[in-house]
């Protein structure tokens, strides 16, 4: 009881020490209430008005990036041809032996052609390379020995040729294994374009040659040595 008696007299106490709203003048209040945060109710539509000016400059920027690259992708359109197959490719000029025998060198002549009415400038050079690969698409460097599986000119200059006018390349190269050793007893050369600097800059394409089921023996059979004197 004497517990209840002191809660309530602290309750009377807390009550008697709170403003009475008898005497607040409410309409000098709200005044007080709103100069005291004008700054802060001014500053609300204010920055709405910056970060809408700043999206509208933004999207404004955006706008003008994109009628830019428009109108770039535009002028490349109609300078430039678009063709879905390579500008030009290469063109064996010689009639390969098959099969080959290995450790023997053997020659032919790669031509290249337009396969589009852009002519390549004669003063240009492309660098070509001859690659081995298996039936399974592997790329061959080594023999079974360790070593090089192509000797010779494998990397050659390809040049314009003013008797014939055109530009040409030759290669002499010889292949150091015998095909039974890779995956279907065959193997498949490639002539590619490997460096140039106009391809580079322009993004033209060169269709590479490719010779496929090319058997490699260890010796020609047809070949029959000189009498010995």
């Amino acid at each position: 009881m004497q517990l209840n008696s002191n809660s309530s007299s602290l309750s009377m106490y807390n009550l008697s020490n709170l403003p009475s709203p008898k005497n607040l003048d409410f309409a000098k209040e709200l005044s007080l209430f709103t100069m005291n945060n004008l700054k802060y109710i001014v500053n609300i539509p204010e920055q709405d008005l910056q970060n809408n000016k700043k999206s509208k400059e933004e999207k404004t920027l955006s706008d003008e990036n994109s009628q830019e690259l428009d109108q770039t992708v535009k002028t490349l359109l109609t300078t430039q041809s678009i063709y879905t197959n390579p500008e030009f490719k290469l063109v064996l000029n010689t009639n390969l032996e098959n099969p080959l025998c290995k450790g023997r060198y053997f020659s032919f002549k790669v031509l290249l052609k337009a396969n589009s009415n852009i002519t390549f400038p004669i003063h240009e050079v492309i660098e070509l390379e001859v690659l081995v690969f298996s039936n399974d698409n592997l790329l061959i460097t080594k023999n079974m020995k360790g070593s090089e599986i192509l000797r010779g000119n494998a990397i050659q200059n390809m040049h314009y040729f003013k008797l014939e006018s055109i530009h040409v390349a030759y290669f002499r190269v010889q292949l150091t294994e015998v095909s039974s050793h890779f995956v279907g007893k065959t193997v498949t050369l490639k002539i590619k374009a490997r460096k140039s600097e106009l391809l580079k800059a322009t993004g033209w394409k060169i269709q590479s040659i490719v010779i496929p089921n090319l058997l490699v023996k260890a010796k020609n059979r047809n070949y029959k040595r000189k009498p010995q004197v």
